[in-house]
């Protein structure tokens, strides 16, 4: 499964360390990061060889996209995925403080 990372600061970093150093059946796909330059960096002096892309590009290459890029993102990661899924361009209102977030309807009622 093709993993992207939204985000490469200090959550992100650790997300792709454990993808790329633990996972066997999750592959580091892309990553994309706010500063591109140091995200690029980064990524060649771990050794890894991850493109940074837009988050358009990652919305179309990933199977799935971790998060770990600042709440401010979020709506643009959200709409970027939308799009990508050709499906709606706004996000799901993310869930806050205590608040346990309960799957979809549809996602619940699977077993």
């Amino acid at each position: 499964m093709k993993i992207g990372i939204a985000g490469l600061g200090t959550i992100g970093r650790v997300v792709a360390r454990h993808l790329i150093e633990k996972e066997e059946a999750l592959v580091l796909d892309c990553v994309a990061a706010g500063d591109a330059d140091k995200a690029r960096a980064y990524l060649a002096a771990a050794g890894w060889d991850v493109p940074v892309v837009s988050i358009a590009e990652m919305a179309r290459r990933a199977d799935v996209i971790v998060d770990c890029a600042p709440s401010a993102t979020f709506r643009t990661i959200g709409e970027a995925v939308g799009r990508a899924a050709g499906g709606s361009s706004s996000p799901p209102a993310p869930c806050s403080g205590s608040m346990r977030c309960a799957p979809p309807r549809s996602a619940r009622s699977i077993r």
